[in-house]
């Protein structure tokens, strides 16, 4: 069985009174090497044409859709920020926490089950995707004015965390 680094196998056995070993009972099927998957479309039998490419993805391993992917710069369960020596070469950096996804197991259970969860995220998911900005505002006073018409007018919007780096050179 080939298993990809750091990969947990699940294997249940029991040993009856009357056997001379151990019986398993229940075993975790191969899970899916999207790395193995070079390429995904949709093919029209009846016409012979290829009708669409597709993207592969898995997101509990870390395989987004391209156009996703492509506008992120950070996919990590962490803040990746030393808040204190980054600097404007970061502002507009956007990351994707991760840390706060929960996903519905979705390599067991039949195929219209695995079907079905596919890369579905837990109803208890929290999906955040956070930039790195500049500002004269502390958080308090950002997040009061992100809600507000001038706030949106002046390009104010989301909520700032509250870790945040003060640095002005004069």
């Amino acid at each position: 069985m080939d298993l990809p680094a750091q990969a947990v196998v699940f294997f249940m056995y029991q040993k009856l009174i009357d056997s001379l070993g151990w019986e398993t009972v229940a075993t975790q099927p191969d899970l899916v090497d999207v790395n193995k998957v070079k390429k995904a479309f949709l093919y029209n039998t009846a016409s012979n044409l290829l009708t669409a490419q597709l993207p592969v993805i898995d997101p509990v391993k870390g395989k987004l859709f391209p156009e996703v992917r492509r506008n992120l710069n950070y996919v990590i369960q962490f803040d990746p920020a030393n808040y204190q020596s980054w600097d404007e070469d970061h502002i507009g950096e956007i990351w994707l926490d991760t840390g706060t996804f929960k996903y519905f197991w979705y390599e067991q259970g039949s195929d219209d089950d695995r079907l079905v969860n596919w890369a579905k995220l837990h109803p208890q998911s929290n999906v955040q995707v956070k930039e790195w900005i500049s500002s004269d505002l502390t958080p308090t006073q950002y997040n009061a004015l992100s809600v507000t018409n001038e706030g949106i007018t002046q390009g104010i919007t989301g909520t700032a965390q509250d870790v945040f780096c003060n640095q002005k050179s004069l």
